[in-house]
């Protein structure tokens, strides 16, 4: 039940990774106009104009339209997980084993290579066709697939834009290794605390009530 708990929120993180990106379409298609135009058409809609569909599918605004809507909900949704996960698996239920930890390697700048790799790129992708758009959605599975099958989803652009940093790190006295992430600094000569999320990949904090 944990294990598959914590598959479940490794692909929440991934999929919230896109947020940039889906921002970046909505501001890059987006234009007032819009607001009256989906405004006018329920209206249409409440006054039993059914004709209102064929006009807003051949309108030559219907496929940016269409492509703003997309990207608001993925921004919203993902900004439900963000909610579920600051209150869930952020706060809380962390387990402390008594050691003390080393950074072996520091990857701060892992969510700046994610966002230029995986999430800028498909920024050139044309969505103004519907081969342009199953392209798009197209790599968008490919690159969920590719991420959700290896622990790469730690350098999620969206933490670090929240002040998380990633880490390897070694538990003191022992050659075991795992990814870290953690808010702010960590003082490796206190003890610390941790929750895993998947694959080897923890949210670490020191633990305040150990000294």
């Amino acid at each position: 039940m944990i294990m598959t708990e914590n598959k479940r929120f490794k692909n929440y993180l991934i999929f919230q990774s896109f947020f940039p990106l889906f921002f970046l379409l909505f501001v890059k298609h987006f234009q007032l106009d819009y607001l009256y135009c989906v405004g006018r058409f329920f209206k249409e809609l409440f006054t039993g104009n059914w004709f209102a569909f064929y006009l807003a599918t051949t309108s030559p605004l219907y496929g940016d339209v269409v492509i703003c809507i997309e990207c608001l909900l993925w921004m919203l949704i993902s900004f439900v997980i963000y909610l579920a996960g600051e209150q869930k698996y952020e706060t809380g239920d962390f387990d402390s084993d008594g050691v003390k930890v080393k950074i072996v390697e520091k990857k701060y700048d892992s969510g700046v290579s994610y966002l230029m790799t995986f999430v800028l790129p498909l920024m050139l992708d044309d969505l103004s066709t519907i081969n342009g758009m199953i392209t798009f959605y197209s790599m968008v599975a490919f690159v969920f697939s590719l991420v959700s099958n290896t622990n790469l989803f730690y350098a999620n652009p969206v933490l670090t834009f929240r002040n998380y940093k990633v880490a390897l790190f070694s538990e003191e006295n022992a050659q075991n290794f795992f990814i870290g992430l953690f808010k702010g600094n960590l003082d490796e000569n206190k003890i610390i605390k941790k929750k895993e999320i998947s694959d080897n990949v923890f949210f670490i904090a020191n633990d305040t009530v150990v000294k």
